[in-house]
């Protein structure tokens, strides 16, 4: 056995190296008797372990001449001191050579053996010195997982505390939410009993101006009234409110409104939603949304969703402008974003404040997405490839696809509160309301509860998971100064699509000069967060 040169051999054992010579030697010896194999691919000598056989290939002939001169020799003395044929010394010379030749490979065996046992007690004391490192290591994970268990131990420990204040602030919240509806409730019931008793009339004023609001419309309710409004348009009734709608438009008398969209529980104001409000003649301020099921509104909604997509812009300006990180939504109250005729108009505008795509939320009504056909959304698709995003409002049944809304860009659902609450409508739609949050939020939807007008309605939010609220508990929608939306209040106020206001300005002269009726003041404050129950203040401050 020739060891090889790039083994390695422990340092304790210097004696080792020296034993190497012999193991060659034999082997060496051997190959002259039986004669070498061929080896293939042998190296160039000179370096490596071709060097090493040539080394030990010298060696082997030297010891071969030493045995085959000591046998001539021994003949040789035969032949001339005792006078043997020269027959008989070869013969006796041949038989020393055979001796010494079997003595040689006898002692190099047993240094074989002995360097062998050698090495077996090397790797034995090895093994030994590997096994207890590993123990040893064995050791070390054991107390490594010991100390991770006490100080997630003590983690553990450490955080109960806190995490049962938290729990107790929660039921904290929630009785106190509780007790407030009590105190409402009985406060409704004095104000009726002292009503009937004869109070005098300014307390009994105070007190019906603190009693419960009215019940909110259920799914059963909105769908009486779609169809109270369905026959109202077939039987013409409504013209006139167009007719007016119609002239305050051409007119200018456009104002915008904000109302909060607040976290629950802590009702600290996240998002605001904007609303359009034309003001007739007389003082009278009209919603757009009203009309949506008139036909006469069809050329009156693309001109308002004009004017409101320019007011949000400025809006969302003064905000990033004021370093306040709320969004707003956009209350779009007609299909113009989803007609490609009006949608051209304004895509200069809109692709030249596509940074803002961040805090700008587009709503849309759920029977308005409900009937989108290819050409609405192709538009859609436009929009939320600049960055926009969708939400879905005025929602009248829980039957709803949040794979397929996330798919087409929407981030919100505003839905309300009452509709949430109502057990009919659960069971109806096959979900408990409890899990409605989970199931919008798995597809990165928000869940907004909307038009919540008491403390009760809140608590009973609470207990379903609802991130976000809205509704006149917080604040009543509020205007915003007309000098934030247009560069004068004498002026008409501008469009995303750039149009020019036919006449509008002599128009809205005439009415200043015969118009002596005051309008209601703003509010000239910034934005105010609804850090208390009560209402919050909106506006835009200079």
């Amino acid at each position: 056995m020739a060891p090889s040169s790039s083994r390695r051999r422990p340092r304790n054992l210097p004696e080792s190296r020296n034993r190497a010579k012999p193991l060659a030697r034999n082997e060496l010896l051997m190959d002259i008797v039986e004669g070498p194999a061929p080896r293939m691919n042998r190296e160039p000598c000179g370096s490596g372990p071709c060097a090493g056989e040539a080394r030990g290939s010298m060696g082997a002939i030297f010891v071969a001449l030493v045995l085959v001169l000591g046998a001539g020799s021994v003949g040789g003395v035969l032949v001339r001191f005792f006078g043997f044929e020269r027959v008989e010394a070869a013969v006796v010379s041949i038989a020393v050579l055979s001796v010494l030749g079997l003595f040689h490979a006898l002692m190099a065996r047993g240094r074989d053996r002995a360097e062998i046992g050698d090495r077996i007690a090397d790797l034995s004391r090895g093994g030994a010195d590997l096994a207890r490192q590993v123990a040893e290591t064995g050791r070390r994970l054991a107390a490594v997982e010991i100390e991770v268990a006490r100080s997630a131990e003590r983690t553990r420990a450490a955080l109960e505390p806190t995490a049962t204040e938290i729990e107790l602030l929660r039921r904290s919240a929630k009785q106190l939410a509780q007790s407030v509806a009590a105190h409402a409730a009985a406060l409704q019931s004095l104000s009726a009993a002292s009503a009937e008793a004869g109070r005098p009339a300014a307390v009994a004023l105070a007190l019906d101006a603190m009693g419960a609001p009215a019940p909110a419309p259920t799914a059963d309710d909105a769908q009486l009234h779609d169809d109270a409004a369905d026959r109202a348009v077939a039987a013409g009734e409504g013209g006139g409110g167009v007719s007016a709608l119609r002239r305050a438009a051409e007119a200018g008398r456009f104002e915008l409104y904000l109302q909060p969209i607040v976290t629950l529980p802590q009702r600290k104001v996240r998002y605001y939603e904007a609303t359009a409000r034309l003001r007739t003649e007389a003082g009278e301020l009209l919603n757009p949304c009203d009309y949506l099921r008139q036909p006469q509104s069809a050329d009156v909604m693309p001109m308002v969703d004009d004017i409101l997509l320019f007011g949000c812009v400025q809006v969302v300006r003064r905000l990033l402008a004021r370093e306040r990180e709320i969004g707003l939504f956009c209350h779009i109250a007609g299909h113009s974003l989803l007609d490609p005729a009006c949608l051209g108009e304004v895509s200069d505008f809109i692709e030249a404040n596509r940074a803002l795509a961040s805090c700008l939320v587009f709503e849309f009504a759920q029977r308005q997405v409900r009937a989108m056909g290819a050409t609405e959304r192709e538009c859609l698709s436009e929009l939320a490839a600049l960055g926009f995003r969708f939400s879905m409002d005025r929602v009248g049944d829980l039957q709803l696809d949040p794979p397929e809304l996330a798919e087409r860009g929407f981030r919100f659902v505003k839905i309300p509160a009452a509709l949430l609450l109502s057990r009919a409508e659960a069971a109806a739609s096959g979900i408990e309301a409890s899990e409605f949050s989970d199931r919008l939020g798995r597809f990165g939807i928000d869940l907004i509860a909307e038009e919540i007008e008491s403390e009760a309605i809140v608590v009973g939010l609470l207990d379903f998971d609802v991130r976000f609220g809205q509704g006149p508990l917080f604040s009543a929608p509020r205007p915003v100064r007309a000098d934030i939306v247009q560069a004068s209040a004498d002026r008409p106020p501008p469009r995303a699509s750039g149009r020019i206001w036919p006449a509008a300005a002599a128009v809205a002269a005439a009415e200043a000069a015969g118009s002596d009726r005051a309008q209601p003041p703003p509010i000239a404050e910034p934005f105010v967060a609804a850090e208390t129950p009560g209402p919050i203040g909106i506006g835009l401050g200079a």
